[in-house]
């Protein structure tokens, strides 16, 4: 076998070697954060004692900007301070 063909196989075995070693099965790793444990409370609409009606309009009077990390849909923010009635 001339030095060549030599040279060249040690090449390609050298290749395929490289080739092999750097195809392991690597899972990726978890960047995400686990989730913080939430607490929920289930609030229900109950009629006043009296009725009361009024005429005019509605606007919001206070917006508030949000961000969790855990999915999910906000419908309502209670205020500090705010009776509830719960379970």
């Amino acid at each position: 076998m001339s030095p060549f063909r030599r040279i060249l196989c040690v090449y390609a075995a050298v290749m395929g070697l490289a080739v092999l070693i750097g195809c392991g099965d690597q899972e990726p790793k978890d960047t995400e954060p686990n989730p913080r444990p939430v607490t929920v409370l289930e609030l229900r609409e109950m009629d006043p004692v009296e009725p009361l009606q009024l005429t005019g309009s509605v606007n919001a009077w206070k917006e508030q900007d949000l961000a969790f990390e855990v999915a999910g849909r906000i419908e309502w923010i209670v205020e500090p301070g705010t009776e509830l009635e719960g379970r």
